[in-house]
């Protein structure tokens, strides 16, 4: 019986061994941008732009694939020096896109793009701060305030993306939507006055900003 056990525990390992990829030493030049990479490009990118009046932030950041030929070229013969790895960023800096190549062998930005065109990266946590405090402060939303005897310090807003369905527009667009807390500290939610088993949503004013 032990003898069936170590042949069947034996051939399990090998089974597993013989499945497994073998992973080279040697990174492809299309290899995902590694752990290090990605911390020099950061490093790379927040050097290059020290002075910025607006924060920072990254959008996107991974490889950019070198030239089909370059590879092929590699590919038939290994032994050569592998195309430089160079990685592709999108950033917004100062209320504006930008599309930047890192290469990572020189440890600069050898390109940047400022992007005009339709589609957008994600909405940065100062535009949606700065759309919430326009709300606040726009009078035609302070005067329904004032009309429904509501007290602004009880006004919570947030912002929501309207969508994009391919239109030509150049500006970036959200939705701002504002909660009365009516005395809770829930934003969204809050204990039904009828019982204490349910919840209901709270009332609340639409406003679009561009």
């Amino acid at each position: 019986m032990a003898s069936t056990l170590k042949i069947a525990l034996f051939f399990s390992i090998f089974c597993i061994f013989r499945l497994s990829p073998i992973t080279s030493s040697k990174p492809h030049p299309l290899d995902s941008l590694t752990a290090s990479e990605l911390l020099l490009v950061r490093a790379v990118v927040n050097q290059s732009y020290p002075s910025s009046n607006h924060k920072l932030t990254f959008q996107y950041v991974g490889l950019d694939e070198p030239e089909k030929q370059l590879v092929k070229s590699w590919l038939s013969k290994p032994t050569t020096k592998p195309p430089p790895r160079q990685a592709l960023v999108v950033i917004r800096l100062n209320e504006q896109t930008h599309e930047i190549i890192v290469d990572l062998s020189k440890r600069s930005v050898i390109s940047d793009k400022i992007y005009n065109g339709f589609g957008y990266p994600l909405l940065t946590i100062e535009e949606q701060e700065a759309a919430a405090d326009l709300a606040l402060k726009h009078e035609p939303f302070l005067a329904s305030l004032s009309k429904r005897g509501l007290n602004i310090s009880e006004v919570i807003c947030s912002t929501q993306t309207i969508g994009w369905y391919g239109e030509e527009k150049t500006k970036r667009e959200l939705k701002v939507v504002c909660y009365y807390l009516d005395g809770t500290v829930n934003m969204y939610l809050r204990p039904n006055r009828r019982d204490n088993h349910g919840c209901g949503p709270r009332r609340n004013e639409d406003i679009s900003i561009h």
